[in-house]
């Protein structure tokens, strides 16, 4: 049997248009958290945007899936 590790990150990016260095490092700091796990096996299944009145939330939500005994 087949097993699934699930893993999500998340994101918030600001909406205000001064906060444009801050969310373009954060975006950075994603890309490098989803290759990081890529690495590791997993893919993302799904992202999901969650927008906001402050800010926008992003959630990458990633799986493994590991052959089982």
């Amino acid at each position: 049997m087949n097993t699934v590790s699930i893993v999500t990150i998340t994101t918030g990016l600001s909406v205000h248009a001064d906060e444009h260095i801050t969310n373009m490092r954060r975006l950075s700091d994603r890309a490098v958290d989803l290759a990081d796990h890529a690495r590791h096996g997993y893919q993302v299944a799904s992202t999901v945007t969650v927008p906001g009145e402050e800010e926008t939330i992003l959630i990458d939500i990633l799986q493994k899936v590991e052959a089982g005994a």
